[in-house]
Parts: C-alpha cells; structure tokens; sequence
C-alpha cells in the first residue's frame, strides 16, 4: 500500500484524551507488527477511522433534547427506537447545550461496542431538526468542544466519565506466566505480536499455540503431532518469536514444552543428520540438487531452534525446502531402488 496514494484526514485535536493510548498497555511496543506498517499509530489510528465513517455506519441511534421549563436552560434528553417517536426512553437531563447533550450520551453508552452504529442529535421529536451527528468516539463526541468550554461543563458537573473505547479496540489479557494485565489495539496490531513487558512472554500467541497443542496431544496421532508441530513453527515465524516467548506457564521454562515436541518428530532426526557425507552423495546423486543449499537452510533452522535468532518468515522457507527435499530423495530412492 503506497502512503502517497491514500488521502484521509488526521485525528482532530481534543481537549482531553479518553484513551490512554493507541497501542496497548503492559507490552513491549517494538516488538509490534503493526496491521498499516506505513504508518505511525496515530495516523494508523486515522485511518482506521477513515475506513469506518459515521456515513457508513449501517445502523443508527436517534435522540432528541427537549428544552425545560420557561428560560429552556436545561433539557432532557430521549433516545428514540424509531422515527415515528412511539418509543422513547429518556437518557438523562443537562444544560440545554448540544454539547453537554454529547457528553451525556457518550457517558450513557460507555463500556458498549458501537462501531457500526452512529449517533444523530435532533432538536426536534420528530427527527427533521438535525443538529449533529458521528461515530461512537472521543474525536466525534469532543473534537468541537475547546478546553476552555470543556472546564466549564465540569463546574456544572458535567464531563466525560466511564470507558470510551466505543470500538472495542483494546483486548485485555492477563499473561499466562507472571499475570500481569496487558492490552492491545487488535485493529492496528497483530496480537500474536504482543510481548509482555514483564516477563517478555507472549500472552496471546502462547495460550493459542499451546491450547492448539493440548487438542493435538490427546489425539495420540504422531503424524498429526509432526505437522503441528511444523504448523506451530511456522505460526512462531509469522510474528517472530523464539520458544521462550511461547511458554505454557511459569514452569515451562525456556519454553521447553514446545522445543521436546519437536525433538521427538522426525523433522528433527532429518535436521540433526543433514550434514552426514552419506547423506550428501544420496542427495546429489538423486536428485541433482545442491547440497550446500540444503545445508544452508539446515543451518538456518538449527540458529531458531537453538534460540539464537527468533523463528521468521526465512525460517518457515527453510523448513518447507528441508521436507520437501527430503521427500524428494525417499521417492527416488524407491524409484531407483537405491536405499539409504
């Protein structure tokens, strides 16, 4: 995706944030592999808004404020289920202002996921008076109210409260080895990525494997254990991990767990005798490949294997071009009827 070539607006200035962050908490940020790598998480963060307008939201939330009383200086506020207004239900009561209106829907629906729905204000009970409207946000629900306007609602009582994460955007987790709370932005990030900041686990991407791992294991299937294993190593590649960010528990140290399952699979044993001269001539004679290759990659995964480098998408190549060089020679060794 060429940046150049994408046009959308930054986020508006607010008067005060409700989100903490963009990204996450409780985790090691440059281990992020980000979903919009040409950008840095705040414009990655306006682009994903870019991508969910309140135009496109299909659904709606209609509410209209009625003034109170003869000075009108207050209102109550009323949500509608339809336009024909036979339903209401009333929100809350506040200053006759379109903006303290907003803060109080906004702090009415904290704590929902909203995203495919969007707020429409009316002056009127039967929906023609439009005043505003916008996505379930902070930048929508604060970008029109400067800090000055924003001081002031909080002298009458009235300021934004509860959580505003309208999107679900963050996805809380406790770590699987030491406990500690971590969060991420799963729309701008990959979790698998996500590294504790404690204890430098993986809490997503471990508990995945690992309950993967528990279903393979009762199958009591070698087969089905070898290519799980190859499964799980190259889900490690994908998001660059080593075996101890993928550990079970605080027990599984080193991510041991991981490491013995593949040092019972044939893989393993292929690995472990790749460099034997035997080998070397069976594999040339056979299937005229180049040897040197075939070791290289070897190499390559013995670096990940032993923890020296995290598993990456060179190592997942590598692994696929051992096993299919090694099927290879075993059909052609049954071909020619020359064995090992």
């Amino acid at each position: 995706m060429n940046q150049q070539l994408i046009s959308f607006p930054p986020l508006p200035q607010l008067p005060v944030q409700m989100l903490s962050s963009y990204v996450g908490t409780g985790l090691i940020e440059r281990d992020l592999i980000p979903r919009y790598p040409q950008f840095n998480p705040e414009q990655a963060m306006a682009y994903w808004r870019s991508l969910h307008t309140a135009e496109r939201a299909p659904f709606r939330c209609l509410f209209w404020m009625e003034p109170q009383g003869k000075t009108g200086k207050t209102a109550i506020v009323r949500f509608l289920y339809d336009f024909e207004g036979k339903r209401q239900q009333v929100v809350g009561k506040t200053l006759n202002d379109p903006d303290a209106v907003k803060l109080l829907i906004a702090n009415s629906r904290a704590g929902s996921f909203l995203t495919s729905i969007r707020w429409e204000l009316y002056a009127d009970r039967q929906c023609e008076d439009l005043i505003d409207m916008g996505r379930y946000d902070q930048w929508d629900f604060l970008s029109g109210i400067d800090e000055s306007k924003l001081e002031s609602l909080k002298t009458r009582g009235i300021t934004p409260t509860g959580n505003w994460d309208f999107d679900n955007m963050f996805w809380p987790k406790n770590c699987n080895v030491c406990g500690a709370s971590v969060s991420v932005n799963f729309h701008l990030y990959n979790i698998d990525s996500v590294t504790c900041q404690k204890c430098a686990n993986r809490p997503y991407l471990s508990s995945s494997i690992h309950r993967y791992l528990d279903d393979v294991e009762g199958m009591n299937d070698l087969e089905m254990t070898e290519y799980a294993i190859r499964h799980t190593l190259g889900w490690m590649s994908d998001v660059n991990a080593k075996f101890g960010n993928v550990r079970r528990s605080i027990e599984d140290i080193g991510g041991e767990r991981i490491e013995n399952l593949w040092k019972s699979t044939p893989m393993a044993r292929i690995l472990g005798s790749a460099g034997d001269d035997r080998f070397r001539s069976l594999l040339e004679t056979n299937t005229g490949l180049d040897f040197g290759m075939f070791k290289a990659c070897c190499d390559k995964m013995q670096k990940a294997l032993s923890g020296a480098e995290p598993f990456r998408e060179e190592h997942k190549i590598a692994i696929d071009f051992v096993l299919r060089t090694v099927e290879l020679l075993r059909v052609r060794q049954l071909t020619t009827g020359e064995h090992k």
